[in-house]
């Protein structure tokens, strides 16, 4: 039985089950993929996770006032208060909140990220949906494809932080995500541009990424990129 912080796997995957459906009964019935670090886990690319890392796809029943990340973290916490809080988040100059899962018996606390589909800062295409996700181990999980682009996203926004720590987080765990999806997918055969969910301004940006990524790391990122079909430049 696997450990991490101070809760178990199993008691994280209790977590992700409770906040899908948790989600879906708040939000007017929308669905739910698992991405970033939980995602990489289940699709064999880290031993294990820290975090419930989620893709909220907003149901054409969800209220307004829920369009937004923080409306459905208040809304899970005021619906659900024994598993569900809120406390400040911990990296400096943050001004925002960070929800967290409390299991139920040990009663460890299991940070938890909720995107929004229609969130322009995070760049989810409009195409993309839940049919586009894959079913592992029974949980909805984002394709490689949009993992890759999200992990590049994600590296650029710290490779620009003001803070130390965050530019340090890109080289290392980042890098090294973005390495590991590279050569994912090229042993799947897929294509990062290819799919169906992309638009040329989703390529584009894509493109751009893969080239700052391979100005700051040579050959190495050059290697594995032009594996998955993205110019080497």
């Amino acid at each position: 039985m696997t450990k991490t912080n101070d809760f178990t796997q199993e008691e994280l995957w209790e977590g992700v089950e409770y906040t899908l459906d948790a989600i879906e009964q708040v939000s007017g019935q929308s669905r739910s993929c698992l991405i970033g670090g939980t995602a990489l886990h289940l699709h064999g690319l880290r031993k294990d996770t820290g975090d419930i890392d989620l893709l909220v796809f907003l149901s054409p029943k969800c209220e307004k006032c829920l369009h937004k990340s923080c409306c459905i973290r208040s809304s899970l916490v005021r619906n659900f208060p024994d598993r569900f809080s809120v406390r400040d988040a911990k990296k400096p100059g943050a001004d925002y909140m960070v929800l967290l899962y409390w299991t139920p018996l040990t009663r460890w606390p299991i940070k938890v990220d909720i995107l929004v589909s229609t969130d322009p800062k995070v760049e989810i295409p409009n195409n993309l949906g839940m049919d586009d996700t894959d079913e592992l181990s029974g949980y909805p999980v984002a394709p490689l494809e949009f993992l890759l682009y999200h992990k590049l996203l994600g590296w650029q926004k710290r490779m620009e932080s003001d803070y130390e720590y965050e530019r340090e987080k890109a080289k290392t765990k980042d890098k090294n995500d973005i390495l590991g999806l590279c050569s994912h997918l090229a042993t799947n055969g897929l294509r990062p541009l290819d799919v169906a969910f992309g638009s040329s301004r989703y390529n584009g940006r894509l493109r751009l990424r893969s080239e700052r990524f391979i100005r700051e790391y040579g050959n190495e990122a050059r290697h594995h990129l032009v594996l998955v079909g993205l110019p080497g430049y």
